[in-house]
């Protein structure tokens, strides 16, 4: 449904990999490699085996990082801004409980991440904020769970025209949540 708000800025929904041409406010243009969530669904629905799955994927990828890494060196001698952003686990990646993301979904690799270049590489999913592989986790800009203890912020980014750019973070005040015990009935909240 967001596709159809019309607005002066475009709102862009994808479902596959794709290197998009954004008009900036600026009068610019950026390539902007947008890479949605990897589902296991696809791979297994195409006659993958469960057990194979990531190792396939991490293949696909690699193909898929290769034309993305093409797509933005062409269009960085068009004069374009070039970025990425995703919504995926990249591997090595922690959550806010401090687990270690273990290979049990599909992750992007600091060698796929490696094909694009140093670039602007923004990614959602994992939610405590973190730098992996020249890529950054924004995180979450609320708790979501119990687990998440640590500062919530968002990002102000600026890209140069050689595609450098510089990151400010910026801190969200947010309250903590609280986990209360008790039994509730129809008659009270016993603590």
């Amino acid at each position: 449904i967001f596709q159809k708000v019309k607005a002066r800025w475009p709102i862009y929904v994808v479902d596959a990999p794709v290197v998009l041409d954004v008009p900036l406010a600026t009068g610019e243009h950026a390539a902007v490699f947008v890479l949605p969530y990897p589902h296991r669904t696809g791979f297994v629905s195409h006659g993958v085996a469960k057990s194979d799955v990531i190792q396939a994927a991490d293949q696909a990828l690699d193909v898929i990082f290769m034309d993305a890494a093409g797509q933005l060196t062409d269009a960085r001698k068009r004069g374009r801004l070039t970025l990425m952003i995703a919504h995926a686990n990249i591997t090595g990646a922690v959550a806010s409980t401090g687990q270690p993301q273990i290979g049990m979904e599909i992750s992007i690799s600091q060698a796929h991440l490696a094909r694009l270049g140093p670039i602007l590489k923004l990614f959602s999913h994992i939610h405590k904020p973190q730098e992996i592989g020249g890529a950054h986790f924004i995180g979450s800009i609320c708790r979501l769970s119990w687990g998440e203890v640590e500062a919530k912020r968002f990002l102000v980014a600026e890209i140069n025209a050689d595609s450098t750019y510089t990151l400010e973070s910026r801190t969200i005040v947010c309250p903590a949540r609280y986990h209360v015990e008790g039994t509730l009935t129809r008659d009270d909240f016993d603590w």
